[in-house]
């Protein structure tokens, strides 16, 4: 994780997952345990193809970081993982969209692969409502939680405005 990125589309990352499993071909090469200079240190899939997982790590100690993050910057959600792996519980990256909501001064950018899971949450009324608690759980003065509606218990703006998802074809 870095408060300052080389990767060039983006200014820091923020890895509150780590590891993955190759679902397509387009895994096959992945940067993360390429060949030299893309390989990154330590880690490496338990096989060559499809379905081959370098194991999936939660970081929460890492969940608010950018809550401290001052000035507002592109922040690359798991250049590290797919924070929309299946290995990846629901309540977790309802915790990940909440830091999101209430960091509105950063945009974060999220790349999936998953973009079934990806679509299935965002249009799920009980991952709206878990999003919201964590939201007002997490808000303090510095942090205040985004206008929401109490009569329906929604998020005003929904899916998160300051969140960019993306796809490897583009899809969002």
């Amino acid at each position: 994780m870095a408060d300052k990125s080389k990767i060039q589309w983006t200014e820091s990352t923020w890895n509150v997952v780590t590891g993955c499993t190759k679902i397509s071909d387009g895994c096959v090469n992945c940067y993360i345990t390429g060949t030299p200079p893309f390989r990154m240190a330590g880690r490496a899939f338990d096989g060559p193809g499809i379905g081959a997982s370098t194991g999936v790590t939660l970081h929460p100690d890492r969940l608010e970081m950018p809550l401290r993050w001052k000035q507002p910057r592109m922040v690359f959600v798991n250049s590290l993982a797919d924070l929309f792996h299946e290995d990846v519980p629901t309540e977790y990256i309802a915790q990940v969209f909440a830091v999101m909501a209430l960091a509105s001064r950063h945009t974060f950018q999220v790349l999936t692969k998953r973009h079934a899971r990806l679509r299935a949450l965002l249009n799920s009324r009980q991952f709206h409502l878990t999003v919201l608690a964590r939201t007002l759980h997490l808000q303090d003065d510095d942090h205040p939680a985004p206008a929401w509606d109490p009569g329906s218990r929604t998020l005003a703006k929904w899916p998160l405005p300051n969140v960019r998802l993306k796809t490897p074809d583009g899809r969002t």
